[in-house]
């Protein structure tokens, strides 16, 4: 890939996406084209065209044949767009949520085939990884989740599986993408891991809190290891999390340090009372407003671990690293929830 590759970034006003086309033009990479929903839609491309974005089209992911369409003359395509959503609210929505990704993948792959697109670069996420009992040695990408019971897990995991059996199937050059959840700059109107940021601003652990480690990753660094993805001679999947996540506890410290009005945790609510936690949930929805971040089936997979990786591949063929801190990332993620991205 150099800098007059013609590039496609679908999902370009998401967080992957914003993010992914403001480091592409940084880099010198202008021959960009970049999808949303509904291109006439301002709410959708004012920052987009703000960065100086002019190639801006019209794109339903699930849409094959426009698909096609968009992807003409395309050398390197992102599939960043998908539904990121760990509570739907109905079970409806958790179906369409597998069912978008599916799509999404199949018309991307089918698309990238017809065009002969050199190289597709996929999001899919950690989240298609095994969860690993503490203690256990991290999984690497040789490794896929089995659970079949939380939505966006299946999700994930089925897409990225359709989109390596596609890939062999139609002769793609593919590499797929797995971060950790993403918190940082540039979210709009917010996103699920966002949205634990959120509800621990306004108090949802303010009765207790648990030891599970969320796997924050700067989104930064994460389209970071996406475009070396694309230039260097990568081959299969990547791990892009953090080294040493912390826990719930010591990030509700940090959180208090860089804003002491952030509410503190009361106790420490053990693994075996997991099963409550959807519980309060909802009552911290009700009564603080803070966004649904909990479903019984994800209170039951984090009681069985950490939801974290072995990234050394990425380290050692992409010459990919973490290079933006914790700190940092939850500062600047708190400064837009504050500025007024989400109500607070």
């Amino acid at each position: 890939m150099d800098e007059t590759s013609k590039l496609f970034v679908t999902g370009a006003n998401g967080h992957v996406g914003f993010n992914l086309v403001k480091m592409l033009l940084e880099d010198g990479y202008n021959n960009l084209r970049v999808s949303v929903r509904d291109k006439d839609d301002p709410t959708k491309t004012a920052a987009l065209k703000a960065l100086g974005v002019t190639d801006i089209v019209s794109l339903d992911v699930r849409d094959g044949p426009t698909f096609r369409k968009v992807c003409a003359g395309v050398q390197y395509l992102f599939h960043v767009a998908a539904t990121y959503r760990l509570h739907t609210g109905s079970a409806t929505a958790d179906a369409e949520l597998i069912e978008d990704s599916m799509a999404g993948v199949r018309s991307a792959m089918n698309a990238a085939a017809d065009n002969k697109v050199a190289r597709v670069i996929l999001t899919s996420s950690i989240a298609a990884l095994p969860i690993p009992a503490d203690g256990a040695a991290l999984p690497d990408e040789t490794n896929w989740n089995q659970n079949k019971d939380v939505p966006y897990i299946k999700a994930k995991t089925e897409a990225e599986k359709l989109a390596w059996s596609k890939a062999q199937g139609l002769g793609v050059d593919l590499v797929t993408v797995l971060p950790g959840a993403m918190i940082g700059p540039n979210f709009g109107g917010g996103t699920q891991s966002t949205d634990f940021v959120l509800a621990i601003i306004k108090g949802s652990m303010r009765l207790g809190t648990i030891t599970a480690k969320p796997p924050f990753i700067d989104v930064r660094d994460v389209v970071r290891g996406h475009i070396l993805a694309a230039q260097k001679g990568a081959s299969g999947r990547y791990i892009l999390s953090a080294d040493a996540p912390p826990a719930f506890p010591e990030i509700i410290k940090i959180m208090r340090a860089i804003d002491p009005k952030v509410p503190g945790a009361m106790m420490i609510v053990p693994k075996a009372m997991y099963g409550v936690l959807p519980f309060f949930d909802w009552l911290s929805n009700k009564t603080l407003g803070a966004p649904r971040t909990m479903t019984a089936d994800f209170a039951k997979a984090m009681q069985s671990g950490n939801m974290l990786a072995n990234n050394s591949k990425a380290k050692r063929e992409l010459g990919w690293k973490q290079t933006i801190s914790l700190e940092q990332s939850l500062r600047d993620t708190m400064t837009e929830l504050r500025d007024g991205c989400c109500a607070l």
